[in-house]
């Protein structure tokens, strides 16, 4: 969820924090209601809990750390969908996510206060990025098989406003489970209903828990949930009179309601921070993005499909699966390349220069999706969150980081950061300025306090002005022989694909260990003349 407390940082979520929404997201981590035999328990999500700490302490295994929690995730969601790929589909969005939010903070520059940040993200870039891979992944998978399970409507995954309610995905699942039965809300979790004599305490709690669920009054834990709905089907087996469910659907039923589950609690949680009017424009822009991508990944399909129907007698059924997942990413690259080319004949395209007529164009080469998505990006650039002198302040600290200069001038540039109220958003560049200045008067012990703090303050906030410091941070920490921080310095490098000093010399040595040893003890020695 989004904590109140880290909202005025100003820098993207760290991955702990991303992590720690992922699994409150999902309920997985909630005990409330759940059965005896439910796959967690206290010690497991102490655990789990415990790897999303070390996760957010961000170590010299960070990516490994990243990964550990990521399978933990999965392994959980095992538990309950057998399909491989329900599983896969999932695995690779989640992985998708955490791959795009890296080339994020990689390359874009945040600071900005946290909740802003969030904002500007929900409105610029998550919605198309993810439902192109939820999209993608459906088709690769040929999930289309499912489709006929699913609720009718297209967009169930998202909520619906009207001017008097919100409508929740999770109502609309219950809806869509009811839809099923041939008995009324009541006799479907409570078979006994109204028998006062033989009704039974847990089937009406059952009842009063759905009706609380369905309604939006509460969000139930992954675990009770399961309950409910398994409780439901042992007193009306599937293909019996009144369900007209079959065995089949079992993994489907799940699967609709994890995800309007995951779903009602993200929007939910956008709601509680953002406001309804911002929800709204959320939700539009997410519905138009998807219908967009539909429209393409159908289009993909009919490829795919005349391509079969051209090769029929050529297709074992054990190669389909393969086959769909090569033409899929096949498809996705012919696309890609056309968006290139595209971009290319509008290199001087800008959405100020418009018009009716060359909007039509530029959708014709670049596609309705990557146009509104460019607008988007446009129309909530993340430069409307700076204060007035921030550009300014951010050119002069770079241009005073990389020239001689006196102590002097970068005092004035700190105190110019406070005067102008910049000091909490820009400081890691005052501090890397400090840094710098000592590292070349051969001051390792004061350079290393400025270069760990302009370290710490950059990670998530400077985007690619960060790639030297990190190298200087690694550096710096081998002159003052911290090597925990030195250790730490290589994971963050490894995690962004930043190359280090000295460290690729050493692919020769076959343990990571080894390499950081030997740069560790290199770097202690070497001095740069040119910072």
């Amino acid at each position: 969820m989004i904590n109140k407390k880290i909202m005025t940082c100003y820098t993207f979520p760290i991955l702990g924090e991303l992590a720690k929404a992922l699994f409150d997201y999902s309920g997985l981590l909630a005990l409330k209601d759940v059965d005896d035999d439910y796959p967690v328990d206290e010690r497991t999500k102490k655990t789990i809990q415990t790897k999303i700490r070390r996760l957010a302490a961000e170590s010299s295994q960070l990516e490994d750390n990243l990964d550990e929690v990521l399978s933990l995730f999965i392994h959980l969601l095992m538990e309950y969908f057998e399909d491989d790929k329900l599983i896969t589909l999932a695995g690779n969005t989640i992985t998708d996510f955490y791959l795009q939010y890296k080339d994020l903070v990689r390359e874009d520059g945040a600071c900005i206060p946290k909740k802003e940040v969030i904002k500007w993200l929900l409105c610029s870039k998550i919605p198309t990025r993810l439902s192109t891979s939820i999209h993608k992944y459906s088709l690769m998978y040929w999930m289309r098989q499912f489709s006929r399970q699913l609720p009718s409507a297209a967009d169930w995954w998202l909520p619906r406003i009207t001017s008097d309610e919100i409508v929740w995905p999770l109502t609309l699942a219950f809806d869509w489970f009811y839809e099923g039965f041939e008995l009324p809300q009541t006799h479907i979790h409570n078979p006994l209903y109204g028998d006062k004599e033989k009704e039974d305490d847990r089937l009406k709690q059952d009842l009063q828990n759905s009706i609380r669920w369905r309604t939006g009054r509460g969000l139930p834990s992954w675990g009770g949930l399961v309950q409910n709905i398994k409780t439901v089907i042992e007193h009306h087996p599937f293909d019996s009179p009144v369900n007209k469910f079959s065995s089949e659907d079992s993994e489907v039923i799940l699967a609709v309601f994890f995800v309007a589950r995951f779903s009602t609690a993200v929007f939910k949680d956008i709601q509680k921070h953002f406001g309804n009017d911002f929800l709204r424009d959320v939700l539009r822009f997410t519905r138009k993005q998807d219908y967009r991508l539909k429209k393409l990944h159908a289009g993909f399909e009919d490829k795919i499909l005349r391509v079969l129907s051209r090769n029929a007698l050529g297709f074992h059924p054990s190669d389909l699966d393969v086959f769909y997942a090569s033409a899929t990413e096949q498809l996705w690259d012919e696309y890609r390349n056309e968006i290139m080319m595209g971009w290319q004949l509008n290199y001087d395209a800008s959405i100020e220069s418009l018009t009716r007529s060359n909007i039509r164009s530029l959708c014709s080469d670049i596609g309705s999706v990557t146009l509104a998505a460019y607008y988007a990006e446009y129309k909530h650039n993340v430069a409307q969150f700076y204060p007035p002198d921030f550009l300014r302040l951010f050119h002069d600290g770079l241009e005073l980081k990389d020239k001689q200069c006196e102590v002097e001038e970068l005092q004035l540039f700190k105190e110019d950061l406070v005067r102008c109220n910049l000091d909490d958003r820009l400081a890691w560049l005052s501090d890397w300025s400090f840094a710098v200045y000592h590292y070349r008067r051969d001051e390792h012990q004061t350079a290393y306090k400025y270069f760990k703090s302009a370290f710490n303050s950059a990670k998530y906030a400077a985007g690619r002005s960060q790639y030297l410091l990190v190298n200087q941070y690694i550096e710096s920490c081998a002159k003052n022989d911290d090597l925990k921080g030195f250790k730490k310095g290589i994971g963050w490098a490894n995690y962004l694909g930043v190359e280090v000093r000295w460290y690729r010399g050493f692919e020769y040595l076959e343990s990571h260990e080894e390499k950081v040893r030997a740069t560790f003890e290199t770097m202690k020695r070497a001095n740069y003349l040119i910072l």
